[in-house]
């Protein structure tokens, strides 16, 4: 089988910090190209050598003279912000068209996959004539993000959700990792998103040499509201009354809410609750240094206010610490409460704080939950059973 996959975030650095979606396509391409299928990916990250990890790469880069030369003319934020958009999305997303009917001219190519966020398609699927079966895999659209951020439904957030839907209801086949996330984009888009397959999982290190801190509590994620960051800093007091010595650590790259840097809001707050020595930022990490965060961390936070299926508690879980999350979207299929994981209700810092504490308080619970949590990711989530499934889909969707 010849797929091609369209996404901006690929490949993946494993010496940068990236998201989910590069996550997941690491994870997918290298399945498919071990089980003998050719994978071509169209993106924007130029490698030296074309042909990456048995991946063919196709580099996008419709307009990318044009975006050099207008922001050395055009220095002022709002032209930025408006190159930045016209660069991704919509060059990327007219370049992707470009690049796709020539492939599709040329070779035999089974099935196209992309995912909701940008609305990388639009123009594919807006102006296809024949093909192969176009699919989309759910992560979280723009939309979403917007809601749970908590930022104004503005131009950029109108334009984006245009495209997406768009897609969505455009695609030949929709599918999701998560229950949750098929709900929401059903109830969207008024199409029923019935296949739910889960992101295919691969540690890409294990440093089981590392020892385990007493009293570290990490974050890894964006710093964005969406993530719950602010609900885990008003949680840290009550912590620290407990467990005074406890450091927490927050792993993750910046991010703009409402022009304003989230990290200077966290910062201002820590400040006003007189807790600022008790917390690190580390910055936008490789997988690397992370893979060790969570070898050295006696337990990891999520506290998102919504969440599809993160690859931030399977590399945790991977990794033997114990996982801390809210009871949100996908991570309610995902852990079993005091078993493979704490779950905590959103938007409740003290039912937060107690979970942290009673980790903290009881190394028993942290061996057993990270014992089961471990095996739970290894047999729900293995990267050869899943992609299995995943050709069988693809392979349902080219014999229509």
């Amino acid at each position: 089988m010849k797929i091609l996959f369209v996404s901006s975030e690929f490949p993946l650095n494993k010496n940068e910090a990236t998201g989910g979606i590069g996550t997941y396509l690491l994870n997918i391409t290298e399945g498919l190209t071990n089980l003998g299928h050719e994978v071509i990916v169209l993106t924007t990250r130029k490698e030296k050598k074309a042909d990456y990890r048995n991946i063919r790469l196709i580099y996008v880069n419709w307009g990318e003279k044009f975006i050099k030369t207008a922001r050395k003319i055009l220095s002022f934020s709002f032209f930025q912000r408006f190159l930045n958009f016209l660069e991704y999305p919509l060059f990327f997303n007219f370049g992707s068209f470009l690049k796709i009917e020539k492939i599709v001219k040329k070779e035999k190519i089974d099935i196209i996959e992309g995912n909701d966020f940008g609305g990388e398609l639009f123009f594919y699927l807006l102006l296809r004539r024949k093909g192969p079966p176009v699919v989309l895999v759910l992560h979280t659209p723009s939309f979403v993000i917007q809601k749970y951020n908590n930022e104004p439904n503005n131009l950029f957030y109108r334009i984006m959700k245009f495209l997406e839907v768009f897609c969505l209801k455009k695609a030949d086949s929709l599918y999701s990792p998560s229950k949750s996330l098929a709900k929401i984009i059903s109830k969207e888009i008024k199409r029923p998103v019935k296949t739910i397959i889960p992101h295919p999982f691969k540690p890409l290190y294990n440093f089981s040499n590392i020892k385990r801190k007493n009293n570290l509590i990490l974050y890894v994620g964006k710093l964005q509201a969406k993530k719950g960051v602010f609900l885990l800093i008003e949680a840290i007091p009550r912590i620290l009354k407990k467990f005074p010595k406890t450091l927490f650590y927050f792993a993750g790259p910046d991010t703009l809410q409402n022009g304003v840097s989230v990290k200077s809001l966290m910062i201002k707050r820590i400040k006003e609750l007189g807790i600022f020595k008790s917390v690190i930022f580390l910055g936008n990490l490789p997988k690397k240094d992370l893979y060790k965060l969570y070898r050295l961390a006696t337990a990891i936070v999520i506290p998102s206010l919504w969440e599809n299926l993160g690859f931030v508690c399977f590399e945790a879980m991977s990794q033997g610490v114990s996982v801390i999350a809210s009871k949100v979207g996908g991570f309610k299929e995902i852990f079993k409460n005091k078993e493979t994981g704490l779950l905590f209700c959103p938007v409740n810092q003290n039912e937060l704080a107690k979970s942290v504490i009673s980790l903290l308080r009881n190394p028993n619970l942290r061996r057993k939950i990270s014992h089961q949590a471990m095996t739970l990711v290894k047999q729900k989530y293995d990267q050869k059973s899943l992609i299995k499934k995943k050709f069988n889909y693809f392979n349902r969707l080219i014999k229509k």
